[in-house]
């Protein structure tokens, strides 16, 4: 049997073999431009320059003879071009981004084609095998583990040590019925947790509609006043014809 500080030490083993293989994973996709990187420097000059020009427009406003704002026709219109200037320059971002994508899709096209590119994949997938060689190597190990079968997993392992080694439990299986139970406590709070945000919600939207309602109520009685003022009235006219 393959003991509880052994099986730790294989499952760290395990996690870390999980992460190489993930990196070996992304290494196989060919290093072109950053394309979202690329986007968002051009979107974010590009809305900065925008509003450097709106505030000097707004700052020239007051001058007829130059303020863009004015030329447009007034204030409103100014804001109104300023508002479709922004549009048009995300829609050039859009396309921009767009035109990039498929320039690094060619060029990820073209680099799958050259030999280094070949060389490096033929020696990711060697390392990709190793390690799941390695990988069942060890699940058969662990297949003797003391810890049973639902609970070889590196947090449940980590949980039964420390338990073990602060006295709370005197053995493995007192060890996982505490885990079990934590875990549960756990989803229950989660549980509660969940319902309460969702109450929360709730009451935020009946507060939402009692205010809303409030509201129609106090324009209908508005409206209500309204016209009994005019009636009122019509008949204090009606008086003196």
């Amino acid at each position: 049997m393959i003991s509880l500080d052994e099986t730790h030490n294989i499952l760290v083993q395990k996690n870390k073999m999980e992460q190489e293989y993930s990196d070996l994973i992304a290494s196989e996709k060919p290093k072109a431009m950053n394309v979202l990187m690329i986007v968002r420097t051009f979107f974010i000059i590009g809305c900065l320059a925008i509003i450097g020009f709106w505030v000097y427009e707004i700052i020239k406003s007051f001058d007829i003879n130059t303020s863009l704002f004015m030329k447009v026709g007034n204030t409103i219109m100014g804001v109104i071009f300023m508002l479709v200037s922004a549009i048009a320059y995300t829609i050039v971002v859009i396309i921009i981004g767009l035109l990039l994508k498929m320039i690094n899709i060619l060029i990820q096209f073209f680099i799958k084609k050259t030999d280094s590119y070949k060389q490096k994949i033929h020696i990711i997938q060697k390392n990709k095998e190793a390690l799941e060689r390695e990988y069942q190597r060890l699940d058969m190990i662990l297949s003797e583990s003391i810890v049973p079968y639902d609970y070889r997993e590196l947090v449940a392992v980590e949980f039964i040590q420390e338990s073990l080694g602060a006295g709370r439990v005197n053995d493995i299986q007192e060890a996982i019925n505490l885990y079990v139970s934590e875990c549960q406590h756990q989803e229950l709070m989660n549980a509660i947790q969940e319902s309460q945000r969702m109450n929360e919600q709730k009451h935020i939207a009946f507060q939402r509609e009692i205010s809303n309602l409030k509201r129609e109520v106090a324009r209908a009685k508005r409206k209500a006043h309204n016209a009994e003022s005019r009636v009122s009235l019509a008949k204090i006219n009606s008086l003196f014809k």
